[in-house]
This record gives structure tokens, sequence and C-alpha cells, in this order.
């Protein structure tokens, strides 16, 4: 299998794909606890623009509403579809893999990505274009999930997201290492008080993050067997231990980085 041309949203996971606004909501639910713990460490001078990138469904840019009152909070993505209920912050309709897009944009005095620099293809590029849009003596924060398959005790489940990561990684260019590279990177660009919390994501009863694994199975899943990467059954054991409600069991690992620009 040769790899793909497709880039994260062109077809699989768009903000029009059905049950895409309740997976991400089961995404946001597993980890914005670790968000906004984190920007909470982080002291935004008064009165400067903040940025989302790769924003989503705004969740987060509306919590940057909530604790920075009267600041200007804009959210950039592809689609701003799932953005249509939420309000208090400016909603730019762009690709941040492309130069005019920042051009537009211009400085903040913080630039926040979540679960996004993983799945492009770009990711370079994005990254260094976010460190250049922070004023001197503002922040960035980046954050990604990274893959921890030692931590799951299913082997049935570690199996199947073996397979999902393998299509992901060779299909949309996504990388589940990537999220470990952020601090050193930052340190290395000269950013000062460099930081990074790594969390586990856990599936269990009530659990968010078994939600969002499943989701992301069964979305993905006709797709991974059309391309050759698992067979169809292979997914039903794994999305039935998910689903079930009756175990604990390591998801996947949730790496922030955050510095300060000089």
């Amino acid at each position: 299998m040769s790899p793909s041309a497709e880039q994260y949203g062109d077809r699989m996971f768009t903000h029009v794909t059905q049950g895409e606004r309740a997976r991400l909501d089961a995404l946001a639910d597993a980890v914005s606890q670790y968000t906004h713990r984190d920007l909470r460490r982080l002291d935004v001078p008064a009165g400067e623009r903040l940025l989302d990138v790769g924003g989503g469904t705004g969740v987060v840019s509306q919590r940057m509403t909530e604790t920075h009152p009267g600041a200007e909070v804009v959210c950039v993505d592809r689609s701003v579809t799932l953005m249509s209920d939420r309000a208090g912050y400016a909603h730019v309709e762009a690709d941040v893999c492309d130069q005019a897009t920042w051009d537009r944009l211009g400085t903040f005095g913080l630039v926040h990505a979540r679960n996004l620099l993983m799945h492009l293809r770009r990711r370079d590029f994005v990254f260094d274009r976010m460190l250049e849009a922070v004023v001197p003596g503002g922040w960035l924060m980046v954050a990604d999930m990274v893959d921890a398959p030692e931590l799951r005790r299913s082997l049935r489940f570690r199996e199947t997201f073996a397979q999902l990561r393998e299509y992901m990684e060779a299909e949309l260019g996504t990388s589940m290492t990537c999220g470990m590279t952020y601090a050193q990177r930052m340190q290395d660009a000269g950013m000062t008080d460099v930081g990074v919390s790594y969390d586990a994501l856990t599936v269990g009863p009530d659990k968010p993050g078994a939600a969002f694994m499943a989701r992301t199975l069964r979305h993905l899943w006709p797709d991974i067997v059309s391309k050759g990467y698992a067979k169809p059954g292979d997914a039903d054991e794994a999305i039935a231990y998910l689903e079930g409600g009756r175990h604990w069991d390591s998801a996947i690992a949730f790496v922030t980085a955050w510095g300060r620009k000089v």
C-alpha cells in the first residue's frame, strides 16, 4: 500500500460527516480538563489577542472568552460549520497550511492548538507560523495525542489500535509521536518558561475517552478494511470492549507543551 495524498478532513472526518460533532464533543470532554488546567498556568498580558488554531467546535475559544473577558479571541479552522452555536469569538474559515492565512491573522499574546498538528502533513510549517504569530512576552501552547500502546491491558484493543494507527499514518499523514517534540522545539527556538504536561486518557464506565475511541473506530473501519489494513470483523471485539462500560484501560496519552517568546 502506497501512502495517500489525502489530508485530514478532505473526506474522512469532515465537519459535515454524520456523528462528527458527537465524536469531537467526546474528545473535548476527555481532554478539556487538562487544557483548562494548563491554560491557567499562563499569565497572558491583558489586552492581547488570543488565537485558537484548528479550533474545531470552538470549545477552547469559548473558554478563552470566559477566562479573558474583553480580549479579542479568534478561532481559525478550515471549517467553521461546528462553531455556529458558539458566540463571543471571531470565526475565521481558512487553511492554516497556507501562508496567506497567517498574513491575514496577524499577531497574538497567546497562540493555542490542540489535536491539530498531529494530523497535518505540513505540521512543521504550521508550528513555525504559530511561533512567529506570538508577540514578544506572549505564549505558545500546543497539545496532541501520543500513542502509548504498552499501557493498554487488552491485547485486542492494542492490536486494533495498531491497525488504526497504521491506516492514519499512511492514508492521512497523522503522527502519533510528534507531540513529544514540541517542548524541545520551543526550547531550541529560544522560548523561556517552557513546560510540558503528560496525561493518560482512560477508558471505563462513563468515560468520554471510551466514547471517542469507539466512535473513531466505527467511523473509520469501513475505509480501513477497504484499503486493506484490516478485515471486516477485526474491530468488533475492541469496540464492544470500549462500549461495554465494564473495563478500565489506558486509551492514549495527551501531551501539552508551552513556552513564552522572548
